[in-house]
């Protein structure tokens, strides 16, 4: 089982639905896309577009649509 970061609930994927992750680093963030893109791979999808992960007030962000 991989470890949630910051707490965050699992995320239910679906195609065409955009989804925001939110992390304190960008360590976090990483991990936390690479499991939403393991997760929407499982379930036969793949990035549409997004992922790219940025840094606004001291806080990290990225947005990713699977298809």
């Amino acid at each position: 089982m991989s470890k949630k970061t910051n707490d965050t609930p699992a995320v239910k994927i679906e195609a065409g639905k955009p989804i925001e992750i939110k992390a304190d680093s960008r360590e976090d963030a990483t991990l936390q896309m690479n499991e939403l893109r393991k997760q929407a791979e499982e379930a036969g999808l793949t990035p549409k577009e997004g992922g790219f992960i940025e840094h606004r007030e001291g806080q990290f962000s990225a947005v990713i649509t699977f298809v």
